[in-house]
């Protein structure tokens, strides 16, 4: 591989491949909204130092959100807490921190618009389709070129638009989220809902004992942010949690080694009885690091 231009490489399983290539790797890649960011902190400084890169492993700012942001804000709700919600959703950016509100209320609402959008569509392909991919890219797609046509249910007489089906998404992400988290808004968190959660193999699969032996701990992020957070709306206990979380951060000083950093999900460990079963995850949730 040639030194690159910019003098720099990222990857984050986007395309990296043409269309033309003889030598394809894999039809299933991620979106590139990962790497775009990864991209913009990259140039957004002349001189990284560790500071800098520690910002960038740490940083929760979505840019698949922005395309749907307009619309979501603009979504009118006939729920009793939607002047709340809306209120809170007025300033959302994007960003997944772990105290928002306003990330809890979109990704719950973008959940529900998908189920609507593609359920009539998929019927009992749906569940085993949406378990394994987001479906993200066809909703923005029909969104960004307004493709009325896939919001009328196919097997219906009257004509359904998209405006009814964002309304009717953010009414049932609305009672969804009071029904669990209940009414006050305000005290919504994301990272409540979307726990990283470090699954047992293979006694996760016993669940009389599994919460002995899971690691489960609030954590920023989606599945487009450079501190990931990859969630399975289909799992219908915890359609938020992070199921796919960094393992590891790393920070290495090419000019001095012993100045490199780490920290890792869970603990130094494996053992459930030790005091390092997971005794990693304080710094990790706080984007802290470790000597190396």
């Amino acid at each position: 591989l040639d030194n690159p231009e910019q003098g720099w490489l990222a990857t984050a399983n986007q395309q990296i491949l043409a269309a033309n290539n003889p030598n394809p790797l894999t039809g299933d890649w991620e979106l590139p909204f990962r790497y775009d960011r990864i991209t913009a902190l990259v140039e957004a400084k002349q001189q990284h130092d560790f500071a800098s890169m520690r910002t960038m492993q740490g940083d929760t700012l979505s840019l698949a959100a922005t395309p749907l942001l307009p619309l979501f804000k603009a979504t009118q709700s006939t729920h009793s807490s939607a002047a709340a919600a809306q209120a809170i959703i007025a300033g959302f950016d994007g960003d997944m921190r772990m105290d928002s509100a306003a990330a809890l209320i979109y990704n719950a609402w973008v959940d529900q618009y998908t189920r609507a959008i593609f359920t009539p569509w998929l019927e009992d392909s749906f569940t085993e389709i949406y378990s394994k991919r987001s479906l993200l890219d066809g909703l923005i797609h029909i969104t960004s070129n307004e493709l009325n046509y896939w919001c009328d249910h196919p097997k219906t007489t009257q004509v359904e638009n998209c405006n009814q089906l964002r309304s009717l998404a953010l009414d049932t992400a609305l009672s969804y989220l009071s029904k669990r988290y209940g009414n006050q808004i305000n005290k919504w968190q994301w990272g409540q809902a979307h726990p990283a959660i470090g699954a047992h193999k293979p006694l996760s699969r016993i669940p009389i004992i599994k919460f002995w032996f899971e690691i489960n701990a609030p954590s920023p992020g989606d599945m487009h942010t450079v501190n990931v957070g990859r969630m399975n709306f289909n799992d219908p206990k915890e359609p938020y949690a992070s199921t796919l979380a960094p393992g590891m951060r790393a920070i290495y000083d090419l000019s001095n080694l012993n100045e490199s950093v780490f920290i890792g999900f869970g603990g130094q460990s494996g053992w459930i009885q030790s005091g390092r079963y997971q005794n990693y995850m304080d710094a990790w949730q706080k984007n802290q690091y470790l000597p190396l």
